[in-house]
Order: C-alpha cells, then structure tokens, then sequence
C-alpha cells in the first residue's frame, strides 16, 4: 500500500459542496438570519465528504480498517463469495464517520462483484444480505484471499468502487 496525494475531500463530495455553499451564499445576501441552517448542511456535507490522508504501515503483511467506524462484530463466516472459511470484522459506519474506503491489504484484485438492493438501516443484520452492496476479493503477494464488502445504508445509499480485476 502506497500513500497517495489526494484532496481532503472526496471528488465525489465537490457538486454537493458547491451547491451547498452557493445556496448558503445566496441565503446569507438575502437573509443572514434564515441562511443559518443552510450553512449547517454545507458544514454537514464538508464533514461528510471528508477525506483525510492515512498513514499506512510499511508492513507487508499489514491488515487495515478499510474505513472509520465502530467494529461490530468479529466472528468466523463462510465467505459467500470466495467460498472458503474466514474471519469477519464488520465496522459500523454512522454518518459522522469518514466514508472513504480503502483496500484493507496491499493486493491485486481478483474479482468486483456488485449487488443492487435495499436501503435499509446499515445497524440491522439483514442490511448485510439485502442493502446494495459491493464485494472486492483481493489476493496478497503471500497467497492470502481478503474480501472487502461495502454494504449501502439508509442515508449513504451509494456505492462507488474504482478497483477493477487485473486482466492478464
């Protein structure tokens, strides 16, 4: 894993930014009072979209949190989608957490797989199998299989991925 330059926020938070400050703006010229809650969405939006440099560890075999959160649960799983045993850590992220994820190991992608689906609380077991979600399966220069899934929730209802399959 490399460390990479990037913005602070994330490229897909710029148009709602924007729009919000320039909501926000025009409000204020009109009426300071009633732009108030207007400038609260875009701080909301500003913090939401955040996308803060890590320090990733030079460790080869280094596992990390792929994202912010609380770490829900850690249990042994089949993986769907790898079929094979694994361990799971599920990280919970509310919408005060920073919603850029990262590869959790230095790997190649081997397979994306996407799923449409609900949008349901992210909190509720159910939300695993039945939310949009997207799985990454990676492979580590030692051999070792990771899957990382994304699961949608009820407010963060969008997924992107920008890891494709290696093609050889």
């Amino acid at each position: 894993m490399k460390n990479y330059p990037h913005s602070i926020i994330a490229r897909e938070g710029w148009p709602f930014l924007a729009g919000s400050v320039v909501i926000a703006l025009l409000a204020t010229v009109w009426c300071a009072a009633w732009s108030i809650p207007l400038w609260i969405i875009a701080l909301f939006i500003l913090q939401f979209f955040r996308d803060p440099p890590r320090e990733i560890p030079q460790d080869a075999g280094a596992v990390l949190s792929p994202t912010d959160g609380r770490i829900v649960a850690v249990e042994r799983v089949n993986d769907p989608y790898v079929q094979r045993e694994a361990i799971k850590v599920s990280v919970f992220m509310n919408v005060f957490n920073v919603h850029s994820n990262r590869s959790p190991v230095d790997g190649t992608v081997q397979q994306v797989w996407y799923f449409p689906g609900k949008f349901v609380n992210a909190d509720l077991d159910k939300a695993s199998t039945e939310n949009e979600r997207n799985a990454v399966w990676l492979k580590t220069a030692n051999g070792t299989d990771i899957t990382s899934v994304q699961v949608a929730g009820l407010i963060a209802r969008r997924i992107l991925c920008y890891a494709r399959q290696v093609m050889c």
